[in-house]
């Protein structure tokens, strides 16, 4: 079985135009999550810092020559979260979120409207926060020592 690597694991779902941008990006090791909301700056969020995409895929602390997210990106991003497929995703829908292969998770918001059974059914998914999952050995060692 072939390993992949996050920027495989995560670029397949962006727009052609994003996609472009993100590349030299999301092999940073310290890359942590990723805000995508409509009309607004892309954000990149690492463990130290957030900064702004640029046009020219760039990360910048200005918010100056940066990538408006359309709603077209939300779209299509939505589209490959869920394999085109909106019933075979709707209990995780229903949870705000949706799992990548890696364990990455894409936070969905959106409208929420409740069913006459009191379920939640969101739709018109405006932003979502694309979290990074990444191994941290050690992290427990203060708590359970060798």
């Amino acid at each position: 079985m072939e390993q992949t690597t996050l920027s495989q694991d995560i670029l397949i779902i962006f727009s052609d135009p994003l996609r472009k941008r993100m590349e030299r990006i999301l092999d940073r090791p310290d890359l942590s999550e990723i805000r995508i909301r409509a009309y607004l700056p892309l954000i990149i969020r690492t463990l130290r810092q957030e900064y702004f995409l640029t046009e020219n895929g760039k990360l910048s602390t200005t918010d100056q020559d940066v990538y408006y997210v359309t709603p077209d990106d939300i779209r299509i991003i939505f589209q490959k979260i869920s394999q085109y497929s909106l019933f075979a995703y709707k209990e995780e829908i229903q949870e705000g979120f949706i799992t990548l292969k890696g364990g990455h998770r894409v936070g969905l918001c959106g409208k929420v409207y409740y069913d006459g059974e009191g379920r939640r059914q969101m739709q018109q998914i405006s932003s979502m926060n694309l979290r990074i999952a990444r191994q941290l050995i050690g992290c427990c060692s203060p708590f359970f020592p060798a």
